[in-house]
């Protein structure tokens, strides 16, 4: 009997893996602009979790791996920025502020701005965007439903009617409730905001608590709408063409019965053209006398038969076309702006039209710490 013989080869493998050893890189982070240190700044290898914050000196201390990397520092108010680490072991690094990425700021009266979280009182602001982005005719239309208690009621309903803004309810049973209208620092009748183009409005600012409100005094008791015109822009030059067209019928009329006609007798059910009851015989398309007879003895006669739709065609179509035109130039010491815009609207009665041509110029100019601003508005009614 033959045996096998099996032999059994074991391997082994043996791996061996070489950490690389990490090493420190440290620095100071601070403002390019005047050069002061900035604690709680970010610091992050990019592409991992490793990170580090910058102390109240502006020093920071991260590990990284001895082959390097790229360090990425941000902070609010201010541009982030990538740093290549290289062979360095300390790397300082300068920020450069970032106006967009401050917190939102609004003007609180007589051109004060202030930080919207520094505020112990209610204050909302609807921008142009908003405002325009339904083609409203005025910017009280535009508000409408932008802002939580700010009530905006028309007082008639053919075009342009006169507007009632009401914010913190009705105070006075016999006095006036309505919110005070401040156009670039200077107190305006509610109605001027019926009359200029919602394209020239940079943004509202609503004030709606007593304090806000306190420093235009007891007008502004029912709270204040700030208006902001346009002041041109930082950017290259700009040209804005626009038209809007809208179109407006009635929606829905009551229904009229077309079978039966007027000069009912309740008793006897026939016709009597002197009478003018709810109902009378059913329209057949006779000859019929219209009343009793004249002075001269003539009876007039007409056709005894309904008018459909005579109702509805009294009403038209309503057509309203917004044409405007625009120019916006500056730089980062002095800006300008320029419009001019056309209305014409045509309500659904005949013969209800309004009209409107305007123009506004506006601009800014910095001096040092120093800024003035000026805005003229023409309108044509």
């Amino acid at each position: 009997m033959k045996k096998l013989l099996l032999v059994c080869f074991s391997f082994v493998f043996v791996s061996f893996t070489v950490l690389a050893q990490d090493r420190v890189i440290s620095g100071k982070v601070s403002s390019v602009d005047d050069g002061t240190t900035l604690p709680g700044v970010n610091v992050v290898l990019k592409g991992t979790t490793n990170g580090a914050v910058s102390d109240s000196d502006g020093n920071y201390k991260i590990s990284v791996p001895s082959t390097g990397g790229t360090l990425s520092f941000s902070f609010i108010g201010f541009k982030s920025i990538d740093v290549e680490i290289g062979g360095r072991s300390t790397v300082d690094v300068q920020l450069e502020s970032d106006i967009q990425q401050l917190s939102e700021v609004v003007v609180t009266g007589l051109g004060w701005q202030a930080d919207t979280r520094t505020l112990g009182y209610s204050v909302s602001q609807v921008k142009n965007e908003s405002i325009n982005q339904a083609k409203a005719m005025n910017a009280f239309t535009g508000l409408s439903g932008k802002v939580a208690g700010l009530q905006i009621r028309t007082t008639g309903n053919g075009i342009n009617p006169s507007t009632r803004v009401t914010l913190r309810g009705n105070r006075s049973l016999t006095g006036n409730n309505q919110a005070l209208v401040v156009l670039d620092g200077i107190v305006v009748p509610n109605s001027t905001l019926n009359s200029i183009n919602n394209n020239d409005i940079e943004n509202i600012t609503i004030l709606k608590g007593a304090s806000a409100a306190a420093i235009y005094g007891s007008d502004a008791a029912n709270g204040v709408l700030l208006v902001t015109l346009k002041k041109g822009t930082k950017k290259t030059p700009e040209i804005t063409v626009s038209n809007t067209t809208q179109l407006e019928q009635v929606s829905y009329l009551p229904k009229f019965q077309t079978g039966w006609g007027p000069g009912t007798n309740a008793y006897s059910r026939g016709y009597i053209p002197f009478e003018n009851q709810s109902f009378g015989p059913a329209y057949d398309g006779s000859t019929v006398d219209l009343g009793k007879p004249r002075e001269d003895g003539v009876t007039e006669q007409g056709t005894y038969s309904a008018l459909p739709n005579a109702k509805k065609e009294v009403w038209a179509t309503g057509v309203t076309q917004q044409n405007y035109l625009s120019f916006s130039a500056g730089d980062d010491d002095s800006r300008f702006d320029m419009s001019l815009q056309n209305v014409k609207q045509s309500g659904v009665v005949p013969g209800d039209v309004y009209k409107r041509t305007g123009g506004r110029v506006s601009g800014a100019q910095t001096v040092g710490k120093f800024q003035g601003s000026f805005s003229l508005l023409y309108n044509v009614i």
